[in-house]
């Protein structure tokens, strides 16, 4: 599933992401989509969990079938406002989006999404 760049930029908000079953790579970014570290999650570890603060652009890409994780936020649950969106990254469900999404299962440290390569 491909799940826009987004981030959190509530003054009190912060992510948690626990790694149930399978792995994930979780990929942070700068503001112009820059890979500035990914993290890579395995259920059989080394790393399970990781937490990263408000107003850090990121986006998980699943690196194997059936893997399941559990999010945690501040609540009270608010749907990301379009402004915490990545407007260099397209919306969920355009044809653009499964570029972007085999992209990202491979991006590393340095790497620039495929739409900013010039």
């Amino acid at each position: 599933t491909y799940v826009r760049p987004h981030r959190h930029s509530d003054p009190e908000s912060w992510e948690i992401l626990f790694i149930l079953r399978g792995s994930l790579a979780l990929n942070l970014l700068d503001e112009n989509g820059k890979v500035t570290e990914r993290k890579i999650l395995n259920a059989r570890g080394p790393v399970t969990v990781v937490e990263f603060p408000q107003n850090t652009w990121h986006t998980p890409v699943s690196l194997e079938s059936g893997t399941v994780v559990f999010e945690v936020k501040r609540g009270p649950y608010k749907p990301i406002e379009e402004h915490n969106f990545a407007s260099w990254a397209p919306s969920e469900g355009t044809p653009e989006a499964s570029e972007f999404l085999e992209w990202y299962r491979k991006a590393q440290a340095g790497d620039v999404p495929p739409k900013l390569k010039k």
